[in-house]
């Protein structure tokens, strides 16, 4: 789990640079509960201590195939649009 503290917010989106996450990077893509298929995290508001599911739903690479980042959205909160971790 990660705290939106380690984010910046705007416009209902969250996003960081991967090298944020340097010690728990693989986190980020773990499957959201045992067994399951999809790939996230969960992300706690530092605020209020809701804890939301992040989904991965897209890896974008440039035209050169260079990873430039991942699209997280959330399967169950409404005030958040989406969740972008840049590769840097």
């Amino acid at each position: 789990m990660f705290s939106t503290d380690r984010f910046s917010y705007k416009n209902k989106v969250f996003s960081a640079e991967i090298s944020d996450f340097a010690d728990r990077q693989d986190e980020l893509f773990k499957p959201i509960s045992p067994g399951a298929l999809l790939k996230g995290f969960r992300l706690e508001s530092a605020r209020t201590g809701v804890i939301i599911s992040m989904v991965l739903v897209e890896t974008h690479f440039d035209r050169d195939n260079d990873l430039t980042h991942w699209t997280f959205k959330t399967i169950d909160h409404p005030a958040v649009k989406e969740l972008i971790v840049f590769n840097d």
